[in-house]
């Protein structure tokens, strides 16, 4: 799978949590998300700061929120495992958090208080480099619980294509797709309207 492929992919399946993603769609995604992240905070931030407001570029953080999650959840199905250990970081980072702030609030403070946080902190980076672990195994080869592995999943899909001598239609009927265009359609009338002035 391209990079252009796997954004493509990623934004029609931008709530699908079933099924699952193969390596190349998960990875050229974060690439992807990195490279936005780049761009927006460095450059944009630091050079143009006038040029596109704070709550724009809030809003395109948030619609890459849920498609970025969801192709974490088939990723770990590519391998076998549940989708919900894709957010044991940050079940452990709540727990860490509250612990912090219940000992600051509490009256506490003291070292040792601190100290009974060390077992969420393990668990924490723990929990981070088991995922990343995970998220870089290859994916079952054969069917799994989740479904067909993705690439023969995308090798009997061009079959089909090919055979019946169908182009693939960009605007398909998938609601995803759909919903992904009307946000960028929405961020981009919030775009015109701050460069204009309106």
């Amino acid at each position: 799978m391209t990079f252009f492929e796997a954004i493509r992919t990623v934004l029609t399946k931008y709530f699908v949590f079933k099924g699952r993603a193969s390596r190349s769609e998960y990875w050229f995604w974060i690439l992807f998300i990195s490279l936005y992240w780049l761009v927006s905070i460095i450059i944009i931030d630091s050079w143009l700061p006038d040029f596109i407001p704070e709550p724009i570029l809030i809003l395109i953080q948030l619609a890459l929120f849920f498609p970025t999650l969801a192709v974490g959840v088939r990723r770990l199905h590519d391998t076998g495992r549940p989708g919900s250990r894709f957010f044991w970081p940050v079940g452990v980072l709540i727990l860490l958090i509250g612990g912090f702030w219940l000992i600051l609030f509490s009256g506490g403070g003291k070292f040792w208080h601190f100290a009974l946080l060390i077992p969420f902190l393990i668990a924490f980076f723990t929990s981070v480099v088991l995922n990343l672990f995970w998220l870089s195994l290859p994916g079952d080869k054969e069917p799994n619980r989740y479904g067909e592995s993705a690439r023969s999943i995308r090798e009997s899909r061009n079959t089909s294509l090919e055979e019946s001598n169908i182009s693939n239609n960009f605007f398909s009927n998938t609601l995803s797709l759909w919903m992904a265009f009307g946000i960028v359609f929405i961020l981009g009338i919030f775009f015109v309207i701050t460069v204009v002035g309106l």
